[in-house]
């Protein structure tokens, strides 16, 4: 069971991160890339209207700083704002799409590395704390940074990912490694000392002769997935939710 609630919960980071924000800004990088600016901007102003239509008087969006910030990034018209600073600056429009595509692969990192699955981390242990104790505290979804391993549990994420990238490279290591490293977030949850080729040679060790057993395990939640992708992750909060 508790293994089953991790699994939603990673469902549904993968849900937000796949949310209709991201799709707004990919679309309004796909329109500089094309040279279709004036399109892309007039989708951006048209979602904004569309959010200041519908907006509530609690959760209001048509003023103040704030607003417009937020208004920018759900439409995507950060991007033409970004875009507008540096050809101010530089006249070449492939120098400002390459600083771009630079600047969304830097995002893209932080929060894939540093936030998405530092946050899986988090979770993990919390599902390892609440097989001893009744209740977990909030506060536990901070321990990283309370520890002030917070970065270096990022870092080793990073190298275990680059491990599992390097070894999709040969057919042996497509099937078999990303069994051998999936312990890694456990460790690093209890251990968040150690450094990353010791949490990935310990994780290797520990899923000697238990990798076909997770394999099977991952293959079980196959219909879940299905189910929590045609409804948009609803499934999956209340699987989560109902546990």
């Amino acid at each position: 069971m508790k293994f089953r609630v991790r699994r939603s919960v990673e469902a549904n980071v993968d849900t937000v991160a796949n949310s209709s924000v991201v799709s707004s800004v990919v679309q309004a990088m796909g329109a500089v890339i094309t040279g279709d600016d004036d399109f892309g901007r007039t989708q951006s102003d048209a979602k904004v209207s569309e959010a200041k239509d519908n907006s509530t008087k609690v959760l209001g969006r048509t003023r103040g700083v704030f607003a417009s910030l937020v208004n920018a990034i759900t439409s995507g018209g950060i991007v033409f704002i970004f875009v507008d600073s540096l050809s101010s600056v530089i006249s070449s429009r492939r120098a400002v799409v390459l600083i771009l595509l630079i600047a969304a692969l830097m995002v893209y990192v932080f929060i894939t590395f540093f936030i998405k699955k530092t946050y899986l981390v988090i979770s993990r242990r919390i599902v390892l704390e609440t097989r001893t104790y009744d209740a977990v505290p909030p506060g536990k979804f901070m321990f990283l940074l309370r520890v002030k391993r917070w970065m270096k549990a990022s870092w080793v994420l990073i190298v275990n990912n680059v491990y599992e990238i390097l070894w999709s490279l040969t057919i042996v290591g497509i099937f078999v490694k990303h069994f051998s490293y999936m312990l890694v977030p456990y460790i690093i949850a209890e251990n968040p000392d150690m450094k990353a080729n010791e949490a990935i040679t310990l994780s290797r060790k520990m899923m000697k002769g238990y990798k076909w057993r997770a394999f099977l395990y991952g293959l079980s939640f196959i219909g879940w997935t299905v189910i929590g992708m045609a409804t948009l992750g609803v499934v999956g909060v209340l699987f989560c939710e109902s546990l």
